[in-house]
């Protein structure tokens, strides 16, 4: 089985409860950061500890299960505080023409355990070493506790006519008219980007045309408006003194 079909495989057993799959990269192209000099410009009553501004990366793990309340949208599940945002997001790219496929939500971390052990066994039982299948691992599936799907805040979503045709998550996607709809406009909805493909450096994530990351509108505006990732938005933040 190849390494991409694996990965697709994984994504579909875990679309209900399971963790994160995203592949590390190790460019590391230059981007511009944003230098804030007055505190007046960041958003105003917003702090790098807001619910909705929690930071899950390789640099910062969840030890633990995170307590929200649920929603389930058909298959999906994500954080009940972003359910209106999330459905105004997809009716509205219906209303443009663009019919949306949420692929997948929430992701807890007790099963990405499971998804990470089993990757690092098929690897071995390919005939890696141990040292090889872990590397390899980690390459193609998040550690458990380091997903952003841990925290019912993050979707991957796919233009339907874009994803009926490949049945892939793939940045190739990023020529459809949908997903360059979805792209566009999901600041409207307080919805980011959360891997664009000239952050790498800053998330560690190569980039992702269907991973959609809830902020909150103000958050979303600020971060798009200064071309930022969300690591270096909360930096800028907690410099500021608002955290």
């Amino acid at each position: 089985m190849t390494r991409k079909k694996w990965m697709m495989m994984a994504v579909m057993m875990c679309a209900l409860l399971i963790g994160a799959c995203g592949k590390k990269t190790d460019t590391t192209p230059s981007h511009k950061t944003v230098k804030v000099t007055q505190k007046s410009e960041l958003p105003k009553g917003v702090k790098a500890n807001d619910w909705n501004l929690i930071l899950v990366n390789s640099e910062h793990k969840l030890k633990q299960e995170l307590d929200f309340k649920q929603k389930i949208d058909g298959n999906v599940i994500v954080n009940s505080k972003i359910e209106s945002a999330l459905n105004d997001f997809v009716s509205a790219a219906n209303k443009a023409g663009y019919k949306a496929s949420l692929v997948s939500g929430y992701r807890s971390i007790s099963y990405q355990k499971e998804v990470y052990a089993d990757s690092i066994k098929s690897y071995e039982n390919s005939g890696k070493s141990v040292a090889e299948a872990k590397q390899l691992t980690k390459e193609y599936v998040a550690e458990p506790g380091s997903s952003e799907h841990h925290t019912g805040l993050a979707v991957d979503m796919m233009s339907s006519n874009w994803y009926a045709k490949h049945n892939d998550l793939d940045n190739s996607s990023e020529t459809d008219k949908g997903q360059k709809w979805l792209i566009n406009h999901a600041v409207n909805y307080g919805f980011i980007l959360r891997f664009p493909k000239d952050k790498e450096k800053s998330t560690k994530i190569d980039y992702e045309t269907w991973h959609f990351r809830y902020v909150g509108k103000s958050n979303a505006k600020y971060i798009v408006k200064h071309h930022l990732s969300l690591e270096e938005y909360i930096d800028l933040l907690n410099k500021a003194g608002k955290n």
